[in-house]
């Protein structure tokens, strides 16, 4: 059974062109309306998710993105699961790039912020806010790579919240907590490998939890020789990046 009707499928029509007019932050609007609308799965949803995303990410909108990977799980986890990974991979890849566009145009500040995770959203609180004593050009650089390392950070913690769970993409969540980690040694976070570390503890500590019928994740993401290797290579990781 279906609950995809005419009004999310215009919604969507209606997004695309809005994108390709150029009104960028309408678009994201009305992407995140159908796609958080819809309840079943097609190949034209994981489209459009991968189309909301570019435009998202452009934009650090990351409480949105949020939300629709949340419903986008729901949505594909029985008839396809790998779609999930596929957009996904899709964010990962859009922080990443977001983060080198916005790291070319300023050298030598990020290790003035302290947390990430209480960094004001705005662009100007950032650069007012955390290096007021320094020069304009300093202020102006912050303001600009500091919204792209925060929403960096907050795209790995969360799409390891996001798939935590699913046993078919174990192997992207490894990859992902690789990167988090390797984020964590490049630009000396030691508040953010602090909160990483324990929100990967956190999450092993939920699966051994599981009970009922959630017990086959439990196996699969803990008990069966793969995953504990995974597990184990994490942990490896963790410790040569502490």
């Amino acid at each position: 059974m279906t609950f995809f009707g005419p009004k999310q499928d215009s919604q969507i029509a209606q997004a695309k062109r809005m994108a390709e007019a150029g009104e960028k932050g309408t678009a994201i609007i009305t992407f995140y309306g159908a796609l958080t609308r819809r309840r079943d799965w097609g190949k034209d949803l994981e489209e459009a998710a991968i189309m909301f995303i570019s435009l998202a990410a452009e934009k650090r909108k990351d409480a949105l993105i949020k939300d629709c990977l949340i419903q986008y799980r729901t949505n594909s986890q029985a008839s396809n699961p790998q779609s999930l990974g596929i957009v996904i991979e899709h964010l990962l890849a859009c922080a990443q790039n977001n983060m080198k566009e916005a790291e070319a145009k300023s050298v030598g500040i990020l290790n003035q912020i302290e947390d990430l995770d209480e960094l004001e959203d705005s662009p100007e609180a950032i650069a007012l806010g955390a290096v007021s004593g320094e020069s304009s050009k300093n202020r102006a650089d912050l303001g600009i790579v500091a919204p792209a390392l925060k929403f960096l950070w907050q795209t790995y913690r969360m799409i390891l919240d996001t798939i935590r769970t699913n046993y078919k993409l174990d192997t992207l969540y490894e990859k992902t907590a690789f990167a988090a980690f390797d984020f964590c040694v490049k630009y000396i976070r030691k508040r953010e490998f602090h909160h990483l570390s324990e929100q990967l503890r956190l999450h092993v500590t939920k699966l051994m939890q599981l009970e009922g019928q959630q017990i086959i994740t439990r196996i699969y993401l803990l008990e069966i020789p793969e995953s504990i290797h995974r597990q184990l290579e994490i942990r490896l990781k963790q410790m040569d990046s502490a």
